[in-house]
This record gives C-alpha cells, sequence and structure tokens, in this order.
C-alpha cells in the first residue's frame, strides 16, 4: 500500500506542460517558443497555435514544485544517512541496525534527488522556450494560427457599433 502511494506521488507531479493563465481562463500547454509578439504553445488535444503575450497573465510552468518537494526530502534523508554514519548506529555489533538502514537513507536520498532534477529540468526547459525560436520543422511562426478562446479577442470600440436611429418623436 505504501509503495503504491508513493509511487502515485511521484507519478502526479510530473507534467511536462504549464498552465498559461490568460483573461478568461486557463490553458493547458507545452511551450514550443516564442518571439517578441507571441507564444508557441501545443495543447494537451496537439493542436500548435500561438498566444499573444499581451493575454498572457501569468505562466505556471511544470516542475518547480516537484524539485522543491524531493529536493527538500532528498536533503533530509542525505542528512539523517550522514547522521546515522556519524554515529555508531551503522556499525555492526554496537546494537545498531548495522550498515544496511544508512545505504538505504542514502539510497533513498539520491533517488529522491534524481527525482528534483527531473522537476527542474522541466521547470528550466519551459522557462528557455519563452523567448527561444520555434522548431525549424513548425516553418515561420506568423503562419501559425492564434488560439481562439471567448472574450480574447479585442472588442470593438463603442464608437464603431452601429446605432439604431432615433426613434420618431
Amino acid at each position: 500500500m505504501r509503495h503504491t502511494l508513493l509511487l502515485s506521488l511521484v507519478l502526479s507531479g510530473c507534467a511536462t506542460s504549464s498552465t498559461l493563465f490568460l483573461p478568461r481562463g486557463t490553458v493547458e500547454a507545452t511551450i514550443a517558443g516564442g518571439d517578441d509578439e507571441s507564444l508557441l504553445v501545443t495543447t494537451e488535444s496537439g493542436l500548435k497555435r500561438r498566444v499573444r503575450r499581451e493575454n498572457v497573465l501569468e505562466i505556471d510552468h511544470p516542475g518547480n514544485v516537484v524539485a522543491t518537494v524531493f529536493g527538500v526530502a532528498g536533503g533530509f534523508f542525505g542528512v539523517a544517512s550522514i547522521a546515522l554514519a556519524a554515529t555508531s548506529t551503522c556499525r555492526d555489533g554496537v546494537g545498531g541496525p548495522g550498515p544496511s538502514l544508512c545505504i538505504a537513507y542514502g539510497a533513498l536520498s539520491a533517488a529522491l534527488f534524481g527525482v528534483m532534477a527531473l522537476g527542474l529540468w522541466n521547470w528550466l526547459t519551459s522557462k528557455n522556450a519563452l523567448m527561444s525560436a520555434p522548431p525549424a520543422s513548425e516553418g515561420e511562426l506568423g503562419k501559425v494560427p492564434f488560439l481562439k478562446l471567448p472574450g480574447l479577442e479585442p472588442a470593438p470600440c463603442p464608437e464603431l457599433l452601429p446605432v439604431a436611429p432615433p426613434a420618431p418623436p
């Protein structure tokens, strides 16, 4: 039971898509590149679209929570392993459990640091894609259509809207 819970916690935090906060909602997408005016994103359904930077309020990049949580946990077990090794707990024949506990804590610490490195990699990849040119396979960025969401199109100026003629007196 504990192994299943631990495995599900590890795998649940390994998303590689960013959350784009827009004026009228959020979009889960992977950032493939961008320029000064727009971002090239791949939505969860596989569509490649552009999003105007002016419409992006905030971006939650993947991996930062995973890196923080697993970095702290890895540090805890690493310090515990060193502390146990510094005492007589890890020595055979002194009444302690022997070196197996220190080895287990050290191995767990190394595994947790590995997951932390994966989280950092996802975060850095997403952050670096913000200003990197899109892949050459995408062709010219200007040919990719913009992401259409309700309310993201600029509203027409009220002065330009047709007005009904005044009612006859």
